[in-house]
């Protein structure tokens, strides 16, 4: 699939590539166009994001971001609001482009703007969630995400899971690579602490990250 045009979506997104028995395995070029105005809002469990689980590959696409004469516009950046309360998953992946990048999966020169909050409602059950995608066990290379990220457990629950929250990758799994990226984060004050990945200070489980560089800003986007 190949974008000739900039889309702008004005209906509720539907994830690409619902799970693992439905998995995208194709190409999708975004040929340098963008695609803005995504918007997922959701009370469902799963894989939440432009792609859900990903076995195939993206490139070249510009997901909730638009350049005019070089200038970055983000006013249609990918919006994900997640209440996760259902118990058909045991784990909840999102993520801005991909929820779930499998092994063969590969995202390549794409730049995204994310503003993604989640809130876990149900007992035991995990999130990872990343601005770009919530767990990575393929490829992530020469990409650019700026990324607003808010994720809780509701305060009632009496056996909360695990998080995984990364600015970049929820988590970065030992057979994933991310390679040549940048990224930065929306954070609510100066002295907030923000990591590329969820996992990162796990040596047995964190992935192949070289030349990648992020940054936080306190500057606000209107949602």
């Amino acid at each position: 699939y190949i974008l000739t045009n900039d889309i702008t979506l004005t209906e509720e997104w539907t994830p690409i590539g619902v799970d693992s028995n439905s998995p995208f395995t194709g190409i999708l070029d975004g040929n340098g166009y963008s695609v803005l105005g995504m918007s997922i809002t959701s009370e469902n469990s799963g894989y939440v994001g432009f792609v859900g689980y990903n076995q195939g590959t993206i490139r070249n696409l510009n997901l909730g971001i638009k350049y005019t004469d070089e200038i970055a516009d983000t006013t249609g950046k990918a919006v994900i609001n997640v209440s996760s309360s259902l118990s058909s998953y045991t784990h909840l992946y999102v993520g801005g482009l991909a929820a779930y990048n499998d092994t063969d999966g590969v995202i390549i020169n794409c730049e995204v703007a994310s503003y993604i909050t989640v809130e876990m409602v149900y007992e035991s059950r995990d999130m990872y969630t990343g601005g770009i995608a919530g767990y990575n066990n393929g490829s992530v290379t020469e990409s650019y995400l700026i990324t607003e990220l808010e994720t809780s457990f509701d305060e009632e629950l009496l056996l909360p899971g695990t998080e995984y929250r990364g600015a970049f990758v929820g988590f970065h799994a030992l057979s994933g690579v991310i390679n040549d990226c940048r990224y930065e984060r929306i954070v609510p004050s100066a002295d907030f602490v923000s990591v590329a990945c969820g996992n990162q200070n796990d040596e047995a489980t964190f992935g192949q990250y070289s030349a990648t560089f992020g940054s936080t800003t306190q500057d606000e986007w209107d949602v």
